[in-house]
């Protein structure tokens, strides 16, 4: 008589996608990023991490991608046509996080919250200048 193999596949709780790769893929999804965008071993990455291990869910997350997506300013509609949509911006603290909710909530639309939004952008890239500044780049000349 032939033997039967019985096969037993165990499921682990650790398969499949992490908390952290359902909002990049979210995200992905969303902004239409390629293959080319990196987020593994990134400030995007530890940054969606911290926010996850501060309590927010992976569903809060997304809907922070959203609020991202649906604001015309984050989308290059400003003075300087710069879009401001990178993950590591969206996830950069708890209050970046909520006013990106608030928005794809539809609560953050006045133009005061927009114009809070500008300052806080503008904010944000100074601080990048000035860090510019201070480290510069080597720019390979000898």
């Amino acid at each position: 008589p032939e033997k039967l193999a019985l096969a037993v596949q165990i499921q682990s709780p650790f398969d499949g996608p992490s908390p952290a790769e359902h909002v990049e893929a979210h995200y992905r999804k969303v902004m239409g990023k390629t293959a080319g965008w990196i987020f593994r071993g990134t400030a995007r990455e530890q940054k969606v991490n911290a926010r996850l291990k501060q309590g927010y869910s992976v569903e809060q997350l997304c809907r922070a991608i959203d609020g991202c997506r649906k604001s015309p300013h984050h989308q290059g509609q400003n003075d300087t046509g710069t879009v401001y949509d990178d993950l590591e911006l969206i996830c950069r603290d708890a209050p970046k996080v909520d006013a990106f909710i608030a928005i794809a909530s539809g609560k953050n639309n006045s133009p005061a919250a927009q114009a809070a939004s500008r300052a806080a952008t503008a904010a944000d890239r100074t601080q990048q200048l000035l860090a510019n500044l201070r480290n510069p780049k080597p720019t390979g000349e000898a």
